[in-house]
């Protein structure tokens, strides 16, 4: 073997398979990467983009739900009922129950009757009704602010932990045949892990962030632990989606938001870019693997080769230098029926002459 790779013959074999079999590879591999490689990092971050917009849509649609049953408290029968003043435990009790039916079969209807753990309408004189509950309730206070400032004076509350707390859709009940008059409010109470279950997919696949703010700034939501440290340290570094795709390096993060101004919320959705580059990256790990199983191949391939060619060669090679140093008996076993073949018993013939 040591003669082998010592022989310009053989070297000069595994050059030329070299090229024939590598240097196009390498031309495609090269070409490709120049040409498409930063269009197809924008293709998977379009694709990422357009996923986590549909699971903001879900999560749209899931608090779209909640301000449907809200609207159940403008129509006039059930207005009508909210109007009455209170009376003994017997008619807040019917009335409780009248208010519960048409909760429970428009939750329903709406297929979240799983999700919502509590809805509780409390009067303006502060008379509670526990329209709908599933464990003990909630204590629930109102905002102090300027409902006029809202659009149809709803918004989005957070209870308890960023990830373990629970999350109140709030709503002022007007009075629809005075103006300015108020009702109350209404209050649905739901556990965070429904929006986890919304955003399970991004979070498992693609370890992607995401936030849900009000239009105050203050964090309601997070998938991650430990959201304000993080927010605060790379959180803040996050470039706009746009910019940051191809352009950083694989360490960065992106950024966009997704606006609910019906609710006054902003989901942002935090993206590392390294994560969304992996399937470029893996192929790019194929390709290269791929050359080195070709440089291997065509190393096997000289071997091969070299038995036939380099092998037969090398050995009439010595016995031409010991003819030349004067031993005219050396001859060459023929092991080929081809051109060497010839060749080496043209050699014998000529040793056998000059013996």
């Amino acid at each position: 073997m040591r003669k082998w790779f010592t022989s310009s013959l053989y070297r000069k074999m595994f050059v030329s398979f070299l090229i024939v079999a590598l240097v196009p590879l390498l031309a495609v591999y090269f070409y490709i990467n120049s040409r498409y490689s930063t269009r197809m990092k924008e293709d998977a971050a379009n694709l990422q983009q357009m996923a986590e917009r549909n699971t903001a849509l879900l999560l749209e649609d899931f608090l779209m739900k909640e301000e449907y049953i809200s609207n159940l408290f403008f129509s006039s029968s059930t207005q009508r009922l909210l109007k009455e003043p209170d009376s003994d435990g017997l008619g807040t009790y019917n009335l409780q129950m009248k208010l519960e039916h048409m909760v429970r079969v428009n939750l329903d209807l709406y297929k979240v009757m799983d999700s919502v753990e509590q809805v509780t309408f409390v009067k303006r004189n502060g008379t509670a009704y526990h329209v709908l509950m599933s464990s003990e309730p909630v204590l629930l206070e109102s905002e102090e602010i300027d409902h006029s400032s809202r659009y149809k004076n709803h918004y989005l509350s957070s209870i308890g932990g960023v990830r373990d707390g629970k999350l109140v859709y709030v709503r002022k009940i007007d009075d629809v045949e005075v103006i300015s008059g108020e009702l109350g409010y209404l209050y649905v109470v739901f556990d965070k892990n429904e929006i986890d279950r919304i955003f399970a997919d991004l979070s498992s696949v693609m370890d992607t962030r995401v936030v849900v703010r009000n239009r105050s700034g203050e964090l309601l939501y997070a998938n991650f632990e430990d959201a304000g440290d993080w927010l605060q340290d790379t959180g803040s570094k996050a470039v706009p989606f746009e910019e940051g795709v191809g352009k950083n390096g694989e360490d960065s993060w992106v950024s966009w938001d997704y606006g609910m101004e019906n609710f006054g919320l902003t989901v942002t959705f935090y993206d590392e870019v390294k994560r969304l580059n992996f399937n470029i990256q893996e192929l790019n790990y194929l390709t290269e693997i791929l050359i080195l199983m070709t440089i291997a191949v065509i190393l096997a391939a000289s071997f091969a080769f070299s038995k036939t060619i380099v092998k037969p060669v090398l050995r009439l090679r010595d016995r031409l230098l010991r003819i030349r140093s004067g031993d005219f008996k050396a001859r060459v076993q023929v092991e080929t029926n081809d051109e060497l073949g010839d060749v080496e018993l043209a050699f014998n013939d000529m040793a056998a002459e000059m013996d």
